[in-house]
């Protein structure tokens, strides 16, 4: 919280403001400073509305001329193939036919060689 926001709060208690308002006022407008090295402290109410630790990277993009932070999720290079919209179709689908019950059981390794045999 910045050194304003805990004046704002200090001045709300006096004022017999509930915690809850306080609460909603902080999350509607805050603000922080961009240090000398473009370093930004995300409010501790937004690290934890959407579960941030120190750590866990984001993406930074301008949108409509406002700087947009996204939670990332890193995914390792020998794993990006799952992540393609290709494979993920295919995931798709494969969830769609065992939700249909598209799919056949085999007993056995054995059963299930004899059946590529057959195709």
């Amino acid at each position: 919280m910045s050194d304003v926001q805990h004046e704002q709060a200090a001045e709300s208690d006096r004022a017999g403001t509930s915690r809850a308002e306080r609460r909603a006022a902080r999350t509607r407008g805050l603000t922080a400073t961009l240090r000398a090295k473009g370093g930004v402290t995300i409010p501790q109410a937004v690290r934890d509305q959407l579960d941030l630790a120190e750590g866990d990277q984001v993406i930074v993009s301008v949108r409509d001329g406002s700087i947009v932070l996204t939670p990332a999720a890193l995914v390792p290079r020998d794993q990006e193939w799952f992540h393609s919209p290709q494979w993920q179709a295919r995931e798709a689908e494969a969830d769609a036919d065992l939700a249909a019950g598209r799919y056949t059981r085999f007993g056995s390794d054995e059963e299930f060689l004899a059946s590529l045999d057959d195709a």
